[in-house]
């Protein structure tokens, strides 16, 4: 295994041809097709699956998708003879792309209202629109339905200077107008219905089409979209078509599905909370929960001034129905609900110093490192954090986001204050550098004595935020927490099925293996049960393929919605074998809301026949429905079998 995993290191840093090829290998309906000519050797956002063609959706003639959307991200200009089904399959290329749009070519004549226009309307301020003039007569599309307050017109040339619209199918708003003697500019008349002041005209702008692409409005043009817009009248005769991208199934986990655990439910109904993500939860010996929080931007209890902070620690009283949380005043603008049972404990960014600094990357500024709440445990009163460094994406792949190095930070005073030199900043790094404490109960390491701990990352010697291959399970008895040489790492297990342990974690051996679908924050033993349960989620494409955040190619550098999938699963050890008794592909919230990440169990909301899991929702483009970058909490139920 040292061998193997040498040269899987050199893979990765060396190249990205046989990452390539080990990814290509993995999910077999990829094809490469559909790569610019300035990509690289390797680019996923190119993969091409080849279920994609059969699950197209296409909408009716009679209709379209809302034009002027902000879901618009690239228009590409397509050959004189190409088809609506050729743009279809120009989505199937781009794993950003949603819906689509064909917008036929329009031929230029001398004299054709043909082209991108600008609309003037004195009450409503300006919009950009298309206008097609061909024999079926005009058909013009706002492109800025917000402030133009119509969609679409069709109309006619009833004289050589002068002609009539109709605006959004209503017989009450019909308008003839007079055109100016170069062709540029309708002046439209005003209706009984309109202010006395009230003027409208439309003036030539030139080619323009939606997204903002390179098209002209000579030639078919193909739009992708990163999002479903609204299904609108479209204009007779207009050859415009769109269509949507079925959702495909993605990789099954490579378990079976678990005879014990039987009808578990997650509740769709989520409540939200504190502001943050990462919230690895402990048990605190005083009867209350402790969890740490990345990316906090919450409203800072009395006394903190802080507006941000890139690791908080906070104090979690009661249950989840009882957080107290006032509604933020913007759930996207400002997601930072005051709750009355959560709230800062401490310094709002208790992990800092020259020390942390020089281990770190730098967040919004020098002297603040940015760090990630990796995970905690209370044993005997005191409570262990584990810290790791972080950064927003450098694998050569994917851009997945990197942790290390970690260290552990110690308090005696639930928070308040943290030893944050306990240990040396370089204690866990490459693929143990984000170790996740597996909880017990309350103030308490496992029975035997030991904390067990997963670590999930590569098989090349990383560890990343999401999407990893493998966990790896490493333990320490309780009283040498501190101590890295003291962990020892599962290695297998002796010809008599007993657990096989080594300090030498070059040669540990997963206890869990999903490649680029790997991604645990915690796991929990539910001693009624007798079992070891985690939640592993991964970040996955319209067609089920592995994506992570942050790949730096879609508009915004964020999908539309980021798509989950949630898996439930429990083992007899905490080596395994794994079972799973949950499985949501496409992981929401009863608003629709999308990009769970992060599941945790929080230890003291666990019943005979029930938990709660703890997430947060990432990043999409601000549009409904909008995601909760929060403490979220669903409720779990099952069944055992007896």
């Amino acid at each position: 295994r040292k061998q193997n995993k040498m040269s899987t290191t050199t893979t990765t840093t060396a190249t990205t041809t046989v990452a390539c090829l080990t990814i290509f290998l993995l999910v077999c309906s990829y094809t490469t097709r559909g790569q610019p000519s300035n990509a690289k050797p390797f680019d996923p956002r190119h993969w091409r699956d080849s279920r994609c063609a059969t699950a197209i959706k296409y909408d009716d003639a009679s209709q379209r998708r809302l034009p002027g959307s902000s879901s618009a991200y690239l228009s590409t200009p397509m050959s004189p003879t190409s088809t609506f089904e050729d743009c279809a399959s120009l989505c199937c290329d781009d794993w950003s792309c949603i819906t689509f749009e064909f917008t036929p070519g329009a031929p230029m004549t001398p004299g054709s209202l043909t082209g991108g226009w600008i609309n003037h309307d004195s009450y409503r301020g300006t919009s950009n629109i298309n206008i097609i003039e061909n024999d079926a007569g005009l058909t013009a599309v706002s492109l800025d339905v917000r402030n133009s307050s119509w969609s679409s017109a069709t109309g006619f040339i009833i004289a050589p200077n002068k002609g009539w619209m109709s605006f959004d199918y209503s017989g009450k708003n019909n308008r003839t107008f007079n055109i100016s003697e170069d062709r540029n500019t309708l002046y439209f008349e005003r209706l009984s219905f309109d202010p006395i002041d009230f003027t409208q005209n439309f003036t030539r702008a030139g080619p323009l089409f939606p997204g903002g692409g390179p098209c002209k409005s000579t030639e078919p043009c193909c739009t992708f979209r990163d999002d479903i817009d609204t299904l609108v009248p479209n204009p007779p005769h207009s050859g415009i078509r769109t269509g949507v991208r079925s959702m495909l199934s993605p990789r099954q986990p490579p378990l079976t599905k678990s005879t014990y655990i039987t009808n578990a439910t997650l509740n769709p109904h989520m409540i939200s909370g504190i502001n943050g993500d990462e919230f690895p939860i402990t048990w605190g010996k005083d009867g209350n929960q402790y969890t740490g929080a990345g990316d906090n931007q919450q409203q800072q209890s009395p006394g903190h001034n802080a507006s941000s902070s890139p690791l908080s620690f906070m104090k979690v009283i009661g249950g989840p129905t009882e957080m107290g949380c006032g509604n933020a005043s913007n759930p996207i603008t400002d997601p930072k609900p005051i709750c009355k049972n959560i709230s800062i404990v401490g310094d709002p960014i208790p992990v800092k110093g020259p020390q942390a600094s020089a281990a770190c990357p730098a967040w919004h500024g020098p002297e603040i490192p940015n760090l990630k709440s990796s995970g905690v445990i209370s044993i005997d009163g005191v409570l262990y954090w584990a810290v790791s460094c972080f950064n927003y994406g450098d694998d050569p792949v994917f851009n997945r986001q990197r942790y290390g190095p970690a260290w552990i930070v110690t308090s005696h005073d639930y928070g308040v204050t943290f030893n944050i030199t306990a240990t040396p900043t370089d204690m866990f790094t490459g693929r143990l550098a984000a170790p996740r404490f597996i909880q017990y109960g309350q103030d308490t390491a496992a029975p035997d004595g030991f904390v067990y701990l997963y670590f999930p990352g590569t098989m090349s010697n990383a560890a990343f935020f999401e999407n990893n291959d493998a966990i790896l399970l490493g333990r320490v008895h309780k009283l040498s927490i501190l101590n890295r040489s003291a962990y020892q790492f599962y290695a297998g297990q002796s010809a008599d099925q007993q657990a096989r342990w080594t300090s030498d974690d070059t040669i540990a051996t997963p206890v869990w293996e999903f490649n680029l679908m790997t991604s645990v924050q915690q796991a929990n033993y539910f001693p009624s049960i007798q079992r070891y349960i985690f939640a592993n989620w991964a970040w996955i494409s319209y067609d089920g393929n592995p994506r992570p955040d942050h790949t730096g190619d879609e508009r915004n550098g964020r999908t539309g919605h980021q798509r989950t999938q949630l898996t439930l699963v429990e083992a007899k050890n905490p080596w395994g074998p794994f079972n799973i008794f949950y499985q949501n592909d496409n992981w929401s919230g009863s608003d629709g809301s999308m990009g769970g990440y992060t599941p945790v169990i929080p230890p003291a909301w666990i019943t005979k026949n029930s938990f709660w899991i703890v997430f947060t929702q990432c990043c999409g483009n601000p549009r409904p429905p909008f995601n909760h970058y929060n403490f979220n909490a669903q409720q779990v139920t099952f069944n055992v079998a007896h």
